[in-house]
């Protein structure tokens, strides 16, 4: 496996995402809350197949680049960048392919340059088209929008990687930048 250097980390918010959801419904089901109390074994079951369908859903979903600029000036929607960065835009189309309605968050989403590194998106885009933190798409619905990522000037974006609670990574290659 490849060393990356990891600008920012998502890991602690997807480990905090999954043990909530492992610990909210134990928490209910364990405390009786006025109905039928179960087995610690029962709990942590109907909580692993909650989780199993949370992750189902999360990957039955297609991302397709429509494009790529870098860099794109800083305005009112990204900030200004840090000295020696600028701000990198793509323009993605999500769609749902399950038929369940799923969660697309932002925050799934890194830039990895030509050598390897990997830029989180750590900034908070509120400008037209945004794919916010949290967007829900219907069964069989698309999202269209932008992803922003601060990266350095020097840096030249190749891929778009999504991060996935099973298996590998989901990568798309990057079109030259307009």
């Amino acid at each position: 496996m490849e060393d990356r250097k990891y600008i920012g980390s998502r890991r602690p918010l997807l480990a905090l995402l999954i043990a909530a959801m492992l610990l909210v419904p134990a928490v209910v089901l364990i405390g009786g809350c006025g109905g039928d109390e179960k087995t610690a074994e029962e709990v942590i079951n109907k909580a692993a197949d909650e989780v199993q369908k949370a992750i189902d859903d999360g990957t039955a979903h297609t991302v397709t680049v429509t494009g790529f600029t870098c860099p794109i000036p800083a305005d009112d929607a990204t900030g200004e960048a840090e000295a020696g960065n600028v701000f990198a835009s793509v323009n993605v189309k999500i769609k749902n392919d399950s038929d369940n309605e799923i969660l697309v968050s932002s925050a799934s989403f890194s830039l990895e340059d030509e050598d390897g590194s990997v830029y989180e998106s750590s900034i908070l885009y509120d400008g037209p088209n945004a794919i916010g933190v949290a967007d829900n798409i219907a069964p069989g619905g698309e999202l269209e929008g932008i992803l922003v990522f601060e990266v350095p000037s020097d840096s030249k974006p190749k891929v778009l990687v999504e991060d996935s609670l099973v298996g590998d990574p989901i990568r798309k290659d990057l079109p030259e930048p307009s």
